[in-house]
């Protein structure tokens, strides 16, 4: 029925994920591998199975052919495999790497903007407390070696996606 679709491909990885189970190192692969928000929505769906106290399971049978997959989680499963993604979130953390030059800053508030050297684009978001000593070292329009962490946020009035990004380290050039 799906062919080679994205919702074919979206559904098999979501067994992969239900049949990884507790193994930790096979979810962390899997979580690196597929990226993106998956950690965050297979998380969502784990809260609502361990808050029901029951088990979950999902079923795949596609017409004309001879596929029938079946995967299930426990409540108690679905509570440990929620923490294990806890711990490889920080292991899965993404960082980026910039070049820019500093055009804002505020340590009372702990927000940033800069200005990427190559593209032009100008960036902005939260400055991680460790790194608040670090810009305050930093002079304003000065050219900065920037490390960031960027997070996908959708907005949930428009299902819009955007990055917003956390500085966590920065060094004059």
């Amino acid at each position: 029925m799906f062919g080679e679709s994205l919702v074919r491909r979206s559904l098999e990885s979501l067994f992969a994920l239900i049949d990884a189970g507790e193994n930790e190192t096979e979810l962390s692969n899997l979580l690196r591998m597929l990226r993106g928000r998956v950690a965050k929505n297979y998380d969502d769906l784990l809260t609502v199975i361990s808050a029901s106290a029951d088990s979950a399971s999902i079923r795949w049978h596609e017409h004309g052919l001879r596929l029938h997959r079946q995967a299930g989680v426990s409540a108690a499963s679905a509570q440990h495999i929620r923490q294990i993604i806890a711990l490889s979130q920080n292991t899965l953390q993404e960082y980026v790497h910039v070049r820019g030059k500093l055009q804002g800053g505020n340590v009372r508030t702990l927000r940033f903007e800069l200005v990427d050297e190559k593209t032009g684009e100008r960036i902005s978001g939260a400055v991680d407390e460790m790194a608040e000593e670090k810009l305050e070292a930093v002079r304003f329009n000065s050219l900065c070696d920037v490390t960031l962490t960027p997070r996908l946020d959708v907005l949930s009035a428009t299902g819009e996606e955007r990055t917003s990004y956390t500085l966590v380290d920065i060094h004059m050039v």
